[in-house]
């Protein structure tokens, strides 16, 4: 007898996953709460092995009051060149066969019950693409200490909790960076109040002290999801903006000490400062150097301690992306560059405000970032080692700007 019909089968799991996660379908998982991620542009045909960003820093000097002065010092344009290369993240989503063959040939309850696997998946990969938006390039999940024997490290700044996730897989080191110690642990319990990741050992473990798996842990360092240290991650805008000048470690390429604010960024330290007055006085920098900036960045607890300090003085707007499909609730700020708009993202370290010319920057990948991995055509593979199948999630991307001094990283903290 022929195969029953009313079996969702591999061809026809894979095909109605075709249909149902199309590109808009991706943009509407994964865009909705990762602000910076949805505003920045996109270039999504970043093939070839790497991708030059020419910037010029310096123009031609002939120029004298003195015709043979201008002669003799004719000297070219100054232009160096980013060469951007791709990183890579994946996510899989694993369900059972049991559950697909169970839920038949209704297509629509298929969906209903099993799409947070896929749709869960997919925010984890955006979600671990936001927060690098914002990092160094080294994948960290933040600073972190910790006193033996305890079952659980501290966040150093409290807000990076929203950074955690259960059953997460996390790795220690010193440094920003270095090589991990040796032992990795779950995490199995958040004191967001607190900024307490709990761990375990195991998967589903009970909470046990850290420094019997991991050895080395010390009493400070940073932590990562294990496989994300070192220079895997996406370089975001601390990495293009450093918090310091950037020395002469190459970057993409270029030495930034020939000038470390037109390659590196304005940093300005507003620590001192109320929020507004750091905005308007980064944004007075930044028009010193002939930039417009159009965006602010910052974390929620910041945005809502500007809100509270505008008072009856606040205004809002609506900062929408190039396609105008999203939007996110912005206060309007009318500063020495002119008008900015400061949007509340999680994914910002909250010491910290991002003031950014957003034509100046490009999220560039190879398709879009993420999508659902199928370049073979199939949306769907068996797993080889048990009862299950696969889908795979991803993406293939690396953030690029035009011209860094336009653009401020606020010290706010």
């Amino acid at each position: 007898m022929p195969a029953s019909t009313s079996t969702l089968n591999m061809s026809s799991f894979g095909a109605a996953l075709k249909v149902y996660y199309t590109n808009d379908k991706v943009e509407s998982v994964v865009l909705d709460d990762n602000p910076l991620l949805a505003l920045l542009p996109k270039m999504t045909k970043f093939e070839g092995s790497s991708l030059p960003i020419p910037i010029i820093i310096g123009l031609p000097n002939g120029r004298s009051a003195s015709f043979t002065t201008a002669q003799n010092n004719a000297a070219s344009s100054r232009i160096e060149s980013f060469v951007l290369t791709r990183v890579k993240n994946y996510g899989i989503a694993r369900i059972d066969n049991e559950t697909m063959k169970a839920s038949g040939s209704n297509k629509g309850a298929w969906f209903e019950a099993r799409t947070q696997e896929i749709d869960g998946i997919l925010k984890q990969v955006s979600r671990s693409l936001a927060i690098q938006l914002y990092g160094t390039g080294t994948g960290t999940l933040g600073a972190y200490t910790y006193a033996s024997p305890n079952t659980y490290f501290t966040c150093t700044n409290i807000d990076d909790i929203t950074n955690f996730t259960l059953n997460q897989k996390v790795v220690f080191s010193l440094t920003d960076g270095s090589t991990p110690h040796s032992g990795a642990v779950f995490v199995v319990q958040l004191d967001r109040d607190l900024g307490r990741v709990y761990c375990a050992p195991t998967l589903g473990g009970t909470a046990a002290n850290i420094s019997t798996t991991v050895a080395s842990i010390g009493t400070a360092g940073f932590v990562y999801p294990e496989g994300d240290t070192g220079t895997v991650a996406i370089s975001g805008l601390r990495a293009w903006l450093p918090d310091s000048a950037p020395g002469a470690t190459l970057f993409f390429g270029v030495d930034r000490t020939a000038d470390t604010t037109g390659l590196g960024g304005i940093r300005f330290d507003g620590s001192a400062l109320s929020i507004e007055e750091a905005l308007q006085k980064a944004a007075y920098k930044a028009k010193q150097l002939g930039a417009k900036p159009s965006h602010v960045f910052m974390n929620p607890v910041t945005f809502g301690e500007l809100a509270i300090s505008l008072g009856s003085k606040v205004i809002y707007d609506v900062a929408k992306t190039t396609d105008g499909k999203f939007g996110f609730d912005a206060i309007a700020l009318h500063t020495p560059a002119g008008k900015v708009k400061i949007v509340s993202d999680a994914n910002c370290p909250s010491s910290r405000a991002f003031m950014l010319t957003m034509d100046t920057w490009k999220l560039c990948s190879l398709g879009p970032a993420p999508q659902v991995l199928q370049t073979d055509g199939n949306y769907v593979l068996r797993t080889a080692t048990d009862d299950s199948v696969e889908v795979r999630t991803g993406y293939y991307a690396q953030l690029g700007c035009s011209a860094p001094g336009w653009n401020v990283n606020i010290k706010l903290a």
